[in-house]
C-alpha cells in the first residue's frame, strides 16, 4: 500500500487521527512488512506518554516516555540501536 505525500510516493502505513490541530490520540505506524514500527499517543502533533519502538523484524527495542514532544526517559534500549 502506498500513499502520496507532497506528490511523492511513501510507504508509510499508519493508523491515527489528524485534526486541524494535528495528530491526536493513539497512533500506530507499521513497517512495509506489516510489523509495528512504533506506537504511542499524540496531543496536538506532539508525542506524549509512553512510545514503543520495534525493529523491522518485530523485535521491540525501545520504550521512550515523552512530554510535549520531548523525550524524558528511555528504557529497554539496546545500546547499538538507540537514537
Amino acid at each position: 500500500m502506498y500513499f502520496l505525500k507532497n506528490g511523492r510516493r511513501t510507504d508509510n502505513l499508519f493508523l491515527g487521527i489528524i485534526t486541524k490541530k494535528g495528530k491526536q490520540g493513539h497512533w500506530v505506524r507499521y513497517w512495509n512488512n506489516g510489523n509495528k514500527k512504533d506506537e504511542g499517543f499524540y496531543i496536538n502533533s506532539k508525542k506524549n506518554g509512553l512510545w514503543i519502538e520495534w525493529k523491522e523484524d518485530g523485535y521491540k527495542f525501545a520504550e521512550i516516555f515523552y512530554e510535549n514532544g520531548v523525550a524524558t526517559h528511555l528504557t529497554n534500549c539496546i545500546v547499538e540501536n538507540c537514537p
